[in-house]
Parts: structure tokens; sequence; C-alpha cells
């Protein structure tokens, strides 16, 4: 799977909340973008990712192909 992170950079080590967007269907691309509620999310200290799963276009006719019809498995497989 491909993705996205987008986090505040930090000096202590730990674990810290993520919040996960994923997305892959009907050939639509959904290229990374930072809307203003997800800057809340990371001000807040957490991680953003922004997940690209089979069945969108983003990277080409093959991921799409590869993410549809009988393929339709390999997106809930990435997810």
């Amino acid at each position: 799977m491909r993705y996205h992170v987008v986090g505040k950079r930090r000096t202590e080590t730990g674990p810290r909340p993520a919040l996960i967007f994923a997305y892959g269907a009907s050939n639509r691309p959904l290229i990374p973008e930072f809307p203003g509620a997800m800057a809340t999310v990371v001000e807040a200290g957490c991680i953003f990712v922004h997940a690209h799963i089979r069945g969108g276009s983003e990277f080409g006719l093959g991921w799409w192909l590869e993410g549809r019809a009988q393929n339709k498995q390999n997106g809930y497989d990435d997810l």
C-alpha cells in the first residue's frame, strides 16, 4: 500500500494517536492534500495518514484495474 504521513516533529518518544484516511474506487484520484480539519488533528499532536488503496487512479491505469471488478478484493486487502 502507498501512503503519505504528516505529523509534527517532536523530541519525545512513544506512541501517539493517528487518523487514517483511505480511499480507492471509481477511477477517482485523491491526490495528497492537507485540509484544515487535518491540520487541527496534527496540531493536537496526532499523526495524519493518507492511504492510497488500489481502485483509484492516483498511480495510473494499472493501479485502477488492480482494484476494480474481479480485483476489488485487492483494495480491501490494502486497507
